[in-house]
């Protein structure tokens, strides 16, 4: 501002300069420089040392403007904010040699007095002596440190978002309310095939058919409308080799600093391979459910024709018992009582109660399940009951067996008792009938 203030004077006429009006000037300057919380500063441009430093420079920096002034500015600053000041400076100095310097603002860390680094937002710009000439750089500078610190913090931790995001085996993205990509992940170039690069800018759609375009629209306008996640939805994909790649995704709306919705992020998982899998075991499940039907088909059919063959079984043994119960009682053990009742001498008839017995054996077993009454009743009484079930009187059974009514009635009477149904209003005939 010094340098400013003595090109000024300079410019005006020669002899029309009082002496009080240049003190007068100084002063207001300083008054002003000393009134400027920022620090005012002025750089030799080809030693690169202060020629003037504001007294504000004291209270940010340590340094007071004695003590800054006639130092090369490298002394105060970082190597790497060195670099940032040349590197600017060497763009501006092209620009000046063309007149088209314009002023630049660069943040760079100083060291202050007593050791501290703090961070400086400078903004300068060249200044010209008489002959329109850059001959050094002034500018303004301010401690900027909360806010570069802060930056530093944010900046860091979006690098350390980044680096999870990007090392997670789920695909994340970023899409604005028009569907188009803002950010995506390594698993997202995985999954689609397209390079983060070429993912900004595109829209979702050129993934989709028609069908999962118009699901993934209802669930993005669902989320829009309810600020609600939506977990679970799935979709079919098609990627830029043309496959098909089926897709678990999380669904949350994404909003800007003041709360708004700027867009939808969220994540997905490829699940193509449990699909397929659900598919071949849904296949297999339907084809074993068809075996089982056909095998369920065939075991009725063949427990039918089992069941057919042992009623018949039961038949043939139920007709073999009764013939063999019939031929016994109706043509060996009549024979046999009536040799009893011949004249036999006593071996004969030991050897008639011999057979007779052991017929009664062999018979017994095929009387099992019959009421205990018929099990006990004689030879003559079961001829007797057979002759009641054909129907026959008394008077016919006594012809056909050659004996009295009186015998008959006599059999009748036992075979009551024997069965338990003596004294009781209950048909004979019908009764036998019932037991078979």
């Amino acid at each position: 501002m010094l340098a400013t203030s003595q090109t000024v004077v300079k410019n005006v006429p020669e002899g029309k300069v009082s002496k009080k009006l240049l003190l007068e000037n100084d002063r207001r300057y300083r008054h002003l420089a000393n009134r400027i919380t920022d620090i005012i500063w002025a750089l030799d441009l080809k030693t690169f040392r202060l020629e003037y430093v504001s007294p504000s420079s004291e209270r940010i920096t340590g340094y007071s403007a004695e003590e800054a002034i006639g130092i090369r500015l490298k002394h105060f600053v970082t190597p790497e904010g060195m670099e940032s000041i040349q590197r600017v400076f060497v763009q501006e100095y092209e620009k000046e040699k063309k007149m088209m310097s314009d002023a630049r603002t660069v943040d760079f860390q100083m060291v202050q007095k007593h050791g501290h680094l703090i961070w400086l937002e400078a903004s300068a710009c060249f200044y010209r002596n008489e002959k329109g000439k850059a001959i050094g750089i002034v500018g303004v500078a301010r401690d900027c440190t909360q806010r570069k610190e802060a930056e530093i913090r944010l900046r860091r931790s979006e690098e350390k978002y980044r680096h999870i995001i990007d090392n997670i085996n789920e695909a994340y993205s970023e899409v604005d309310l028009n569907g188009n990509y803002l950010f995506s992940n390594s698993a997202t170039t995985a999954i689609t095939g397209y390079s983060q690069e070429e993912l900004v800018g595109m829209n979702f759609r050129v993934f989709l058919d028609e069908k999962n375009a118009k699901a993934v629209y209802r669930v993005f306008n669902q989320v829009y409308q309810t600020e609600q996640p939506v977990k679970g939805f799935e979709c079919v994909i098609r990627d830029k080799n043309g496959i098909m790649r089926h897709l678990e995704l999380v669904i949350l709306l994404l909003k800007n600093e003041a709360g708004k919705p700027m867009g939808f992020c969220g994540f997905a998982r490829e699940i193509t391979e449990r699909k397929l899998i659900q598919e071949r075991l849904d296949a297999l499940l339907k084809q074993r459910t068809v075996d089982l039907i056909h095998t369920n088909k065939t075991l009725e059919k063949t427990n039918t024709a089992l069941q057919v063959l042992l009623e018949k079984k039961d038949e043939t043994r139920i007709q073999l018992e009764n013939t063999m119960r019939f031929n016994v009682n109706e043509l060996i053990m009549p024979v046999l009582e009536k040799l009893q009742n011949n004249g036999l001498t006593g071996m004969q008839k030991s050897y008639v109660e011999v057979i007779s017995k052991t017929l009664g054996e062999i018979v017994k077993p095929l009387l099992k399940g019959l009421p205990q009454g018929l099990m006990e009743l004689t030879p003559s009484e079961i001829q007797v009951v057979n002759f009641i079930k054909q129907g026959k009187t008394t008077k016919e059974i006594a012809e056909l067996l050659n004996v009295a009514t009186s015998t008959i009635d006599f059999h009748r009477d036992s075979i009551r008792s024997k069965l338990k149904i003596k004294n009781r209003r209950v048909n004979l005939q019908t009764y036998l009938k019932s037991l078979d």
